[in-house]
């Protein structure tokens, strides 16, 4: 298993890239734009006859889109955890003792940091740049819903999508769609008046776009779907990981007022509410529906969300 997540961990570093790459690309064209026509517009109302060069023109739109790329990626991760409420201890020792376990029975690095948001509704949430500064987050409803075994297989799961550099990936992806699509947004509003410029900006931008749904589909639906067959593989009981997803499926607890880009995050993100509409398409796409389908079919039983064939 070790191998295996070694071998993942090069495909995860390039879809990291693309996503920040591809963020990049929006923020230098919409950034330059504005700061280029900011500076060499005053520039040329005082001095008719000045012609900017090439090199000034480059300079000002990469210096533009380095500098937007940077306070987005901070901002981003200055978000998560801002509702993390430490629980009373004991909830804390649960999660730590389950981790340490999984830890010496995988070999693999347990998360760095257990936070505790006090909410009702059952969820968890995996966060980091690295597998040293992973930070899992769970909620008091979760520790409360399930048992034991449904709870190690939970972590288990994050454990590993930490290790294959998913959880990083993730995080960085989360970040990065959500400031690709807020910009494209502010550019084409969903409602437009067709006019020349609109027409332009969406010219430009839709290959962003393209590559923001492609990346998007392969970190949180491919990735999802593999952690959880090497997670069914290191856990006791090998349906504990299907049964806690049915558990949260069937709950319909809410968790509200969440950093808008934290929501696709969650273990469960279509049960997390925020101030903001998520602005991109597969938030809602059923992921948690996916993989409860994809587990029945790895542990060989009818899938529990499905009604039964006739």
């Amino acid at each position: 298993m070790l191998a295996a997540i070694r071998r993942n961990r090069v495909r995860r570093v390039v879809l990291g890239l693309v996503a920040g790459l591809n963020l990049f690309v929006v923020l230098t064209i919409v950034g330059g734009v504005i700061v280029w026509t900011a500076i060499v517009g005053f520039i040329s109302i005082v001095f008719r006859s000045y012609r900017p060069s090439f090199e000034l023109t480059s300079t000002l739109f990469i210096g533009a889109g380095v500098a937007w790329f940077i306070v987005i990626t901070v901002q981003g991760f200055s978000t998560f955890g801002s509702r993390a409420v430490r629980a009373p201890r004991g909830s804390e020792a649960r999660v730590h003792e389950l981790l340490e376990r999984l830890s010496i029975a995988s070999g693999l690095p347990a998360p760095a940091d257990v936070g505790v948001v006090d909410s009702p509704a059952p969820n968890a949430l995996a966060i980091g740049s690295r597998v040293a500064r992973t930070r899992l987050v769970v909620t008091t409803g979760l520790l409360s819903l399930l048992d034991d075994d449904e709870l190690e297989a939970v972590l288990a799961a994050e454990m590993i999508a930490a290790a294959r550099l998913d959880t990083a990936v993730r995080t960085l992806a989360a970040v990065y769609a959500h400031g690709t699509r807020a910009v494209y947004r502010a550019m084409v509003p969903s409602a437009p008046r067709p006019t020349v410029l609109l027409a332009l900006w969406s010219l430009v931008l839709l290959p962003t776009q393209m590559v923001t749904r492609w990346a998007w589909r392969s970190v949180f639906v491919r990735s999802g779907l593999e952690t959880d067959d090497l997670a069914v593989a290191i856990t006791r009981h090998p349906e504990a990981l299907l049964d806690a997803l049915v558990k949260l499926h069937r709950d319909e607890q809410q968790l509200d007022d969440m950093p808008i880009v934290s929501v696709p995050l969650w273990l469960e993100p279509e049960a997390v509410a925020s101030r903001e509409p998520w602005p991109f398409g597969p938030r809602a796409g059923g992921l948690l529906e996916t993989r409860i389908r994809h587990l029945a079919e790895v542990c060989r039983v009818p899938s529990p969300i499905d009604p039964p064939a006739p």
